[in-house]
C-alpha cells in the first residue's frame, strides 16, 4: 500500500487536545484519529465527501487517512478537539486500519455527563506537566473510544488511495514550492482539467485557496516560534512580502507583524 502523508500538519508526535472557539479548515487528512465535539455554535463537517451538520452536543469521529473538512455556520463554534495517535490505543489498531464509520457523527455525545467528564479530564491531564498527565489523558480517551466504537456501524475501508488523496498529499508536501496545476499534472500523471474538476466539485475548494491556506498556516507556526516576517513569508511559499502581508491580513484579521508581536508577548508571559 502506498504511503499516505498528511496534507498539512502531521508534525504532532503525541496526543493533542484543544479547547477552541473556531473550526474552519479545508479538505485534509492525517494519520491520527480525530474526535471533535461542538459545545456551542454550529458547523458543517465533510467526511469522505459527505457533508453533515453539527449542532451543540454533537461529535464527529474521523478515522486515520480519511479526507475531511470543516466550515463554520453559526460562529463562534466552541469545540473540544482530540488528535489521537492510533499507537496509543493498540487494542483498536485493527479497527482503525480496516474499517470506517458508516456515519461519523455521534448526535448529542457531549450531553452525556460521563462522556463530558472524561473529555474535560483528558484535556486537563494532557496539559499537566507531571509524569503521568498525558498517560492519564490517554486513559480517559480510551474509555471514550470504548464507549463510542461499539455503538457505531462500521464498514470495511478501501485500501486504495483516491486521486483526491494523492492531490492533497502532494500539496501538503510541496506547498512551500512554486507549484501550479501544470506541476501536479506532470508529477501525478493526471490531467490538469481533471485536477481542477476534483478541486471544485469534490474538494469544494480551489487549488489557489488551498495553497494559500497551507502557506498561511505554516507562516503562523513560524511566527509563533519567533521567525521574522520575511523568513515566515518566504519559508512558507509566498513569492513576495506584499502578497504575504495582504493574504495574511485577509485571513487572520491582523498583519503578520501584529501576529508575531502577540505571540512574542504570550511567550514572555509563559
Amino acid at each position: 500500500m502506498e504511503k499516505l502523508d498528511s496534507m498539512y500538519e502531521n508534525t504532532w508526535n503525541d496526543l493533542c487536545t484543544w479547547e477552541r472557539i473556531k473550526v474552519e479548515y479545508p479538505p485534509h487528512f492525517h494519520s491520527y484519529l480525530e474526535l471533535l465535539t461542538v459545545t456551542d455554535g454550529e458547523c458543517e463537517v465533510t467526511v469522505d465527501f459527505v457533508t453533515y451538520k453539527m449542532e451543540p452536543g454533537d461529535a464527529v469521529l474521523v478515522f486515520p487517512n480519511v479526507i475531511h473538512s470543516y466550515r463554520s455556520v453559526v460562529s463562534p463554534v466552541k469545540n473540544l478537539t482530540f488528535m489521537l495517535p492510533p499507537a496509543y490505543f493498540p487494542l483498536f489498531k485493527d479497527t482503525f486500519a480496516s474499517y470506517r464509520p458508516a456515519s461519523p457523527i455521534i448526535k448529542g455525545l457531549y450531553n452525556n455527563e460521563t462522556v463530558k467528564e472524561h473529555m474535560h479530564m483528558a484535556i486537563k491531564e494532557n496539559k499537566s506537566k507531571t509524569l503521568f498527565g498525558p498517560p492519564t489523558a490517554a486513559g480517559h480517551l480510551a474509555i471514550l473510544l470504548g464507549t463510542i466504537l461499539p455503538n457505531l456501524e462500521l464498514v470495511p475501508s478501501s485500501k486504495d488511495i483516491s486521486s483526491e488523496g494523492r492531490i492533497l498529499a502532494y500539496c501538503g508536501e510541496h506547498f512551500r514550492e512554486p507549484i501550479t496545476l501544470e506541476t501536479l499534472e506532470s508529477d501525478l500523471h493526471l490531467s490538469k482539467f481533471h485536477i481542477s474538476h476534483l478541486f471544485n466539485d469534490r474538494l469544494n475548494i480551489s487549488f489557489s485557496r488551498l495553497l494559500r491556506t497551507l502557506r498561511i498556516d505554516e507562516a503562523c507556526k513560524l511566527l509563533k516560534s519567533g521567525a521574522t516576517v520575511t523568513t515566515a513569508a518566504y519559508s512558507s511559499g509566498f513569492g513576495s512580502l506584499r502578497n504575504f502581508n495582504r493574504a495574511f491580513a485577509e485571513d487572520k484579521g491582523m498583519t503578520p507583524s501584529e501576529y508575531s508581536l502577540k505571540h512574542t508577548k504570550n511567550r514572555e508571559k509563559a
